[in-house]
């Protein structure tokens, strides 16, 4: 199937370049592809391992690949659920700014136990194979899940050339990739070649996810076969592919101190032409930046040897594309140039307890410009881990096909050795992910357009007096505007619109004289992205077994946990409606006053009512309460404090001498209110008297709001909107010493901390556990990664 698909490329390659007829071309062609930029999402998600009534919270990154910088342009990015079989069980709007956003959704009742899918995406990212969202898989727990039950176990050993060719006549590297049948690594213990006739040729194994290599030169009219052993002392036998009589080989050699890259291109003599020569290309290139050179054999020199300077291409993953004399790529390798990579280091500087809370001190070592970081806090023990880091979802996935088994792996503490893994990952890895017929068209075509904000779309029901304009009144984040129709003109747009879930829109007619009247208009927010089932292809693990303790006691821990969150959830009252304000306030009071809302008025339909609740003693119709100057006395109302001092009343800012703008006053007159207890602002004047500080409400009250709202206003709340912004809460544990806290639970999420000076703190409560794991996450605004996960010990 593999030859079948290279043939047909290789066609496709060689009918769309007929017309093509320098090197350069290829290049040009790059270019182009790359000219438009391409978004890499990656969240970080405070855990894997979910209880059901928990909520995902999580932190996301956006970047742009060809710059290696936040995208700061990115503002819609989509958060979908998918169930085991990739079916869409929820989506949501979040809004980006400059590069990062903030989220959680809740996994309500409606969540039954079984792994799930997180996916973040843009719609700009569909146009892109390079651009793969963000995939993340979870587990939702109950008590009918314990343990993965035993599954049928086989095995698949791959073996790919270096490059895509194994030549016959001269030494090629093979690739081993060696999976069990859920698509993760099995180790090789003992891996042997023969050839046809039974002879031994040489041996092998793996060294990480069950990934290796060996030398080999294959004889003509020769089959080779690989008897292997495996871990578990499973012995089984597998055929080698076939080789190629005609083309080239390549093998590249990437160590880790070493400033240059080396590679060697090796033909046999059938592969010359009559007249004993052969061409070839070879382009380095990533996400665009490409140099193009040629090389030519002849029969005394079938082997070319070349050294790449690292200093001189990009850093992270490369690709090596070989093309033939009529430039149809042939021969394909990833590598990765370590050169000037390195993730600064976070440690743990100091630990701080205070009452029921901890501190932690970080320092983020050797580069001092400002990140912007998100830590999960969970106990050490936990059963959590994510299969990709912010580095392996920016440096790596834009790069690879499929399921990469722990990408993340390769990133934590870099070194020699884990780069000679991810370079036996890579060599193993064949094509890449974009096909180079794609970019062989004269132009890319985009499908899906980029979006910024919503657009909101209005339709004129009935013809209006062209003189008149449609009037957008002030909501959360856009100011009140006027819509100008042209004669005869039906429809607006309003594009790049930010509009929070449940928020409504009012708009209003407005004619020459600025009188309102409600508008004949339908409103509607289009829809420019449609979440589609997802297309999985992350096998489950058969190997992970989460849950080590006893059913009784995993019961208990989910019994209690979601009898808490239910108490929770019935003390959340219904939301309010967001009332305009009308009135600015002193600093002072801002964070003090109590908003009149609908609700209030209907308890306390006037001032005195709401002031007698509030445990005043309110006569009416007094001349005098006995209270001296510690009360204010009118002819009609005195007012005494239940400890016995006096109010008094500061109206919009003035202070009053008596009460009469109480009588009968309307609650539905004022906008705010405080009962200030100890006339904190009054100083030595107030003596002992209290304070009441009333805002009033500047032009219509609330009930002539109402009125006006039906009669002048069109009301659109739209059912595509962005997920407002929300507070991180802890999730109440019945008992944080449990085993199954340790596995499930999460001490603390931290989405947004800021360094300074090199400098991070954070603060976490204390729940009286010894041990606990921070999850780092993060970057600045130059695309410097930061990606570390520490145990803290809290005795």
């Amino acid at each position: 199937m593999k030859q079948l698909f290279t043939i047909l490329l290789l066609f496709a390659f060689s009918h769309n370049l007929s017309s093509q007829s320098k090197p350069e071309s290829i290049r040009s062609l790059l270019d182009e592809y790359y000219k438009f930029a391409m978004e890499s999402i990656y969240l970080h998600i405070n855990k894997t391992e979910f209880i059901k009534n928990e909520e995902i919270w999580f932190k996301g990154y956006i970047i742009d690949q060809q710059n290696f910088k936040p995208f700061l342009e990115t503002s819609n990015i989509y958060v979908t659920l998918f169930d085991s079989k990739g079916k869409l069980k929820e989506s949501k709007l979040f809004l980006a700014k400059s590069g990062y956003l903030e989220g959680s959704i809740k996994l309500d009742s409606t969540f039954t136990a079984g792994n799930y899918y997180i996916q973040a995406e843009t719609s700009w990212m569909r146009n892109f194979k390079e651009s793969e969202p963000f995939l993340e898989k979870i587990e939702i727990l109950d008590e009918t899940v314990i343990t993965n039950e035993p599954s049928l176990i086989t095995y698949d050993v791959q073996f790919l050339p270096e490059g895509g060719n194994m030549l016959i006549g001269v030494n090629n590297v093979v690739g081993v990739k060696s999976v069990n049948n859920y698509g993760y690594g099995i180790e090789i213990k003992n891996g042997e070649i023969f050839d046809q006739d039974d002879n031994f040729i040489k041996s092998f194994e793996t060294k990480i996810h069950g990934l290796g290599t060996f030398l080999f030169n294959p004889e003509n009219n020769k089959n080779y076969y690989a008897v292997i052993e495996f871990k578990d002392g499973n012995r089984q036998t597998f055929d080698l592919p076939d080789s190629s009589s005609k083309g080239i080989s390549l093998i590249l050699q990437n160590n880790f101190d070493q400033k240059n890259i080396g590679f060697k291109l090796s033909t046999n003599l059938k592969s010359l032409n009559s007249n004993g020569l052969l061409k070839a290309y070879y382009l380095i290139h990533k996400n665009g930046n490409s140099s193009m050179h040629s090389v030519e054999f002849d029969k005394s020199n079938l082997s070319k040897s070349f050294l790449l300077k690292k200093a001189d291409i990009a850093t992270g993953v490369n690709t090596i594309t070989l093309f033939n004399q009529d430039l149809t790529p042939i021969s394909e390798r990833k590598f990765f140039n370590n050169y000037n990579f390195k993730l600064p280091d976070v440690q743990l500087e100091n630990i701080k307890k205070d009452k029921d809370s901890i501190s932690l001190k970080l320092n983020i070592e050797g580069i001092e410009d400002n990140f912007n970081v998100s830590i999960s806090i969970l106990p050490e023990a936990t059963a959590s881990m994510l299969n990709n880091s912010i580095v392996s979802q920016f440096y790596l996935q834009p790069h690879l096909r499929g399921f990469i088994q722990d990408p993340a792996y390769y990133f934590r503490n870099f070194s020699k050795e884990k780069l000679f893994h991810l370079e036996l990952l890579l060599l193993n890895q064949g094509w890449s992910k974009y096909e180079w017929n794609e970019i062989f068209k004269e132009s890319k075509k985009i499908n899906f357009p980029f979006e910024k904000g919503l657009s909101l779309v209005g339709t004129i029901n009935r013809d209006i007096n062209d003189e008149n304009e449609i009037l957008f009144h002030n909501s959360l984040h856009h100011l009140m505007k006027s819509i100008k129709l042209s004669p005869g003109e039906k429809e607006f747009i309003m594009s790049g619109m930010y509009i929070e879930k449940e928020e409504k829109l009012k708009f209003s007619l407005i004619d020459k004289k600025f009188q309102l009247s409600r508008p004949p208009i339908y409103l509607r927010v289009d829809p420019l992205y449609k979440v589609e089932n997802l297309d999985l292809q992350w096998p489950d693990n058969p190997d992970f077994t989460s849950r080590d303790f006893s059913n009784q006691e995993f019961s208990k821990f989910l019994n209690d946990f979601n009898r808490i969150e239910l108490n929770t959830v019935e003390l959340i009252g219904k939301k309010k409606k967001i009332i305009p304000r009308t009135q600015t306030l002193p600093g002072y009071l801002e964070s003090k006053v109590t908003i009149v809302d609908e609700d209030l008025i209907r308890i306390f339909p006037d001032m005195i009512s709401l002031i007698r609740s509030k445990g005043y003693d309110v006569r009416e119709g007094l001349q005098g309460y006995g209270g001296g100057a510690s009360s204010a006395s009118i002819s009609n109302i005195t007012i005494r404090s239940y400890r016995g001092g006096g109010l008094r009343l500061i109206l919009d800012g003035q202070r009053m001498p008596n009460f009469d703008e109480l009588t009968s006053l309307p609650t539905s007159r004022i906008e705010s209110f405080y009962f200030d207890r100890l006339g904190s602002y009054e100083g030595a004047m107030g003596g002992f008297n209290e304070v009441l500080y009333l805002f009033t409400r500047l032009g219509p009250t609330l009930e002539d709001l109402n009125r006006e709202e039906l009669k002048n206003l069109v009301t659109f709340t739209p059912n595509i909107a962005f997920e407002k912004p929300k507070q991180y809460y802890s999730p109440k544990y019945a008992d944080y010493t449990s085993e199954p806290f340790k596995k499930f639970g999460s001490v603390h999420w931290v989405p947004s901390v800021t360094s300074f000076n090199h400098t991070m703190n954070v603060k976490l409560p204390d729940f009286g556990l010894n041990n606990i794991k921070l999850f780092i996450e993060g970057m600045n605004a130059e695309g410097v990664l930061i990606s570390k996960v520490i145990n803290v010990n809290l005795k």
